[in-house]
């Protein structure tokens, strides 16, 4: 009877104990395979998502409704800017004195203290303990970025914690508010406070009406390098291939090569009659090719070093059609190209000096 009595209360422990296990793990919400549901959003109906860190913004927007291509938008965040800089309705800065007292809210928002170093406080985060702003910059998006979009349909996070009280969300970071993630479709908006605890390894996110949640994946990570993770770097996208003539500019002087298939591949010639491949200008082609920026450059941005100079031009044909193009220039010592598919210039190093060397050689006559 004693066995049988404490079999059953076995049971019944083993029970209250996968109950408390489906409560913790569980929210209000649905599940997927994919974690707790946040926000169920239709496919492709996102079409815009900003994120504040409180020291740079990010903005990854559709360039248009349900087609493909985005924009990212990187700019100084507006908890940086001083009291009197017309800050926009969304923004909520806060200043104090040292000896001020308690720090004065505005627009509604958080609490959060200007010190006199220029950083600030709420409850132990300082902005000199955040990256520094990166330019304001308008680029073009990558395909992370737009599968980005695509991480809120729907919208999924690795745990539910419910909706906590004060104390635990302060234990979580999340009571100042700085950092900030706003998704909006065509009809809806959703706004949530997130932090990122140094030493969690994760990120804890907070819905408007008090819910919270521990965030999986690298959204979080991918917002926050935006200028590394989410803007296209390569400096042009026509395939070599794909073009039946080039034409080199430089200088005064001209070249145009002509492309043919033989043999499964295809060659360049120097002229549409000739049977002996370039193997020169193929590799110099090559090289031009694998360019890679240094850095990415925004829409009208000019470089510090001053307006570059075009000293070379490279245009793809596909019969009278133009394919795109490909410009390196120079400002002072440094390189830049920019092409049919850039928004702006990009530094390049290195590569770039090497091929206006060489094109002197390639456009000269045999």
């Amino acid at each position: 009877m004693k066995a049988r009595s404490a079999a059953w209360q076995g049971v019944v422990a083993l029970g209250a104990v996968a109950l408390a296990a489906a409560t913790w793990l569980r929210g209000p919400e649905s599940s997927t395979p994919d974690g707790v549901v946040i926000a169920d959003v239709p496919s492709g109906s996102v079409q815009r998502v900003v994120w504040d860190d409180g020291s740079h913004r990010v903005e990854v927007e559709r360039v248009r409704s349900g087609e493909p291509g985005v924009v990212v938008r990187i700019a100084r965040s507006p908890w940086l800017s001083p009291p009197d800089a017309g800050l926009d309705a969304g923004a909520r800065l806060v200043t104090a004195s040292a000896d001020a007292g308690p720090a004065r809210q505005l627009d509604g928002g958080p609490a959060l203290s200007r010190l006199p170093d220029g950083g600030t406080r709420d409850g132990g985060l300082s902005l000199s303990e955040i990256a520094p702003p990166a330019p304001d910059r308008e680029l073009r998006g990558n395909e992370a970025a737009e599968k980005l979009l695509e991480q809120f349909s729907p919208f999924t996070a690795a745990r539910a914690l419910g909706s906590p009280d004060a104390a635990k969300v302060r234990e979580y970071g999340l009571e100042s508010g700085l950092r900030r993630l706003d998704v909006s479709t065509d009809s809806t908006h959703l706004g949530f406070v997130v932090s990122s605890p140094v030493g969690t390894g994760g990120s804890y996110l907070r819905t408007e009406d008090g819910r919270v949640y521990i965030l999986g994946g690298t959204l979080v990570q991918n917002l926050t390098s935006a200028a590394s993770r989410l803007v296209d770097r390569r400096v042009h996208e026509v395939h070599l291939e794909d073009a039946d003539r080039v034409v080199v500019h430089f200088g005064t002087q001209s070249r145009t090569l002509v492309q043919r298939r033989v043999g499964g591949t295809t060659k360049l010639f120097p002229d549409a009659h000739s049977d002996t491949p370039d193997t020169y200008a193929q590799a110099w082609l090559d090289r031009l090719n694998k360019t890679i920026p240094s850095d990415v450059l925004g829409r009208g941005e000019v470089p510090s070093e001053g307006e570059p100079k075009v000293e070379l031009r490279v245009d793809y044909f596909k019969g009278a059609q133009l394919l795109g193009f490909v410009e390196l220039a120079r400002a002072q010592n440094a390189w830049f190209a920019r092409s049919e598919h850039s928004v702006g210039w990009m530094r390049v190093v290195g590569r770039a000096e090497g091929l206006v060397h060489d094109a002197d050689r390639l456009v000269s006559p045999p």
